[in-house]
């Protein structure tokens, strides 16, 4: 069994607190792998796309398009099999 993380929108940067959720790229049940695009959001200086920082199914998505999405707050639900990709990749090396 994976564990479900909650995937929080991270501090874009220049004081941002609230963004736009422009456009998903993803939608519940699609698999998602490290730097995936997850969703682009719209401050009121630029368009950010953030990506996931997790391989793992998305299980929620928290936003609508054109929603308000608040720094710190859940973007998405992924849930992940981080723990059975971690050993694996220390056997690899």
């Amino acid at each position: 069994m994976g564990q479900v993380v909650q995937f929080k929108l991270s501090d874009i940067g220049e004081g941002i607190r609230e963004v736009t959720v422009k456009e998903w790229y993803v939608k519940e049940g699609d698999t998602v792998s490290q730097f995936d695009s997850i969703c682009e959001v719209q401050s009121d200086k630029a368009s950010v796309t953030i990506t996931s920082r997790y391989d793992g199914v998305i299980k929620k998505l928290y936003y609508n398009l054109d929603d308000i999405a608040y720094v710190g707050k859940p973007l998405v639900d992924i849930e992940t099999e981080a723990l059975k990709d971690l050993e694996h990749h220390h056997h690899h090396h």
